[in-house]
């Protein structure tokens, strides 16, 4: 499969919602449509500290959002990716790999000392792909609900 990059500017909003509802499942319907354009339009803007990639073949196969942010441990920022996504037709043929490297690549052009992501216990498969590109930190993160 040809991959091809590129930032938010050359995906619509239709498009767009079409992964992100498949990426985000059944927590979807707990999230609302205001949150939904606020997440692309941030993404899509490029000057907010959340970032993005689509990855491309014949249609928008993925995407991966992350953000660049200081660390008590660096004196340059650090990056988090915060979501990556490939749609069905597409997985286990290099798409995630390719875009955890493009932002990869873009932390490395600021000096990010790390890239990081946590994916869910559950998800094993993506698990198999992240243990040969990098490794597991030895923390496991606590989510406590402060309100909005």
């Amino acid at each position: 499969m040809d991959i091809t990059f590129s930032d938010y500017q050359a995906i619509d909003y239709p498009t767009w919602r079409v992964m992100w509802l498949d990426y985000t499942g059944p927590t979807a319907a707990q999230l609302t449509e205001e949150l939904h354009r606020h997440t692309y339009a941030r993404v899509k803007a490029g000057n907010d500290a959340l970032q993005g990639v689509v990855a491309w073949a014949d249609r928008p196969v993925g995407f991966a959002h992350y953000c660049f942010h200081p660390s008590s441990y660096s004196i340059h920022n650090v990056c988090t990716l915060e979501d990556l996504y490939v749609c069905a037709t597409a997985r286990r043929q290099g798409v995630a790999r390719a875009l955890i490297e493009v932002v990869a690549t873009r932390a490395a052009a600021v000096k990010a000392p790390a890239l990081n992501w946590k994916t869910r216990e559950t998800n094993t498969a993506a698990q198999s792909l992240y243990d040969r590109l990098a490794v597991r930190s030895g923390f496991i993160t606590y989510k406590k609900t402060t309100g909005e």
